[in-house]
């Protein structure tokens, strides 16, 4: 397998966990629009080559329909995007580069060995503690919950919520979703108050048991390369950086959310 297919792999892992409500197919580009709420559920996916020749035209046409929806127009790119040489055209059409991320695996038998005394509960749905500790753990107001809840809703792969707890209170939260043998972390929130204590740990690990019965062996996960903390404990944990992505948005100064 060369890098490139390693690559796209692993995006299509990512791309089926993570589904947005709206999905328009433009030849192999994927068009995705969800209110604006989180980077990957709202910007186009170029699996493949777009239905023209003319780059200008078909970045034309997901502008337009970023702008009808009120949302800034984006595109997700990688080194194996296709055409070639799309994120320097682009560049050139005024996009401007956001958020670098890190792609990162570890074999799931490297997670099963940070076992921790914190309490995690696996649920098989988003329940009522789980979103609350996830929304006051990662700041997202109401609104942007409503959407993510969608998102959750949507996911059609096999799933799980964890949610550590002391004292039966949440204090962090993580999302664990499989395909084939790949189990995919998402989510992976700590009350700020219980940050760097191993309630992230406590989590994955709790996730990656989930991962391990359900016959995954290997772990994929996402971090934002500007995450110095999250970077260290998954480098503690035996992550390894596969490769990064990152965002061409027009109009960047509007911006906000999350990945």
């Amino acid at each position: 397998m060369t890098n490139a297919d390693r690559i796209v792999s692993l995006e299509k892992l990512a791309y089926n966990a993570w589904t947005a409500c709206y999905v328009e197919q433009y030849g192999q580009w994927f068009l995705r629009a969800d209110e604006g709420v989180t980077r990957r559920a709202n910007s186009v996916f170029p699996f493949g080559a777009p239905p023209t020749s003319n780059l200008q035209d078909a970045v034309e046409h997901c502008i337009g329909f970023y702008k009808k929806r009120n949302i800034l127009p984006r595109f997700q790119v990688t080194s194996a995007s296709k055409p070639d040489g799309l994120d320097k055209s682009l560049e050139d059409l005024g996009f401007a580069f956001e958020m670098r991320t890190y792609m990162q695996t570890a074999s799931i038998d490297r997670l099963l060995h940070f076992e921790t005394t914190i309490k995690v509960e696996i649920l098989t749905d988003s329940e009522p503690a789980w979103i609350h500790t996830y929304a006051e753990a990662g700041g997202f107001g109401k609104h942007s919950m409503k959407i993510r809840e969608g998102i959750f809703r949507r996911i059609a792969l096999k799933k799980a919520f964890a949610l550590a707890t002391t004292d039966e209170d949440g204090i962090g939260a993580g999302l664990g979703i499989l395909e084939g043998d790949w189990l995919g972390l998402f989510g992976i929130e700590t009350l700020p108050g219980q940050r760097r204590k191993g309630v992230a740990t406590a989590v994955n690990h709790a996730l990656a048991s989930w991962g391990a019965q359900q016959g995954a062996r290997g772990v994929y996960l996402q971090v934002e390369a500007s995450n110095d903390s999250a970077l260290k404990l998954y480098n503690k944990m035996g992550f390894k950086t596969e490769y990064h992505y990152w965002y061409r948005t027009l109009g960047l100064d509007t911006a906000n959310d999350s990945p």
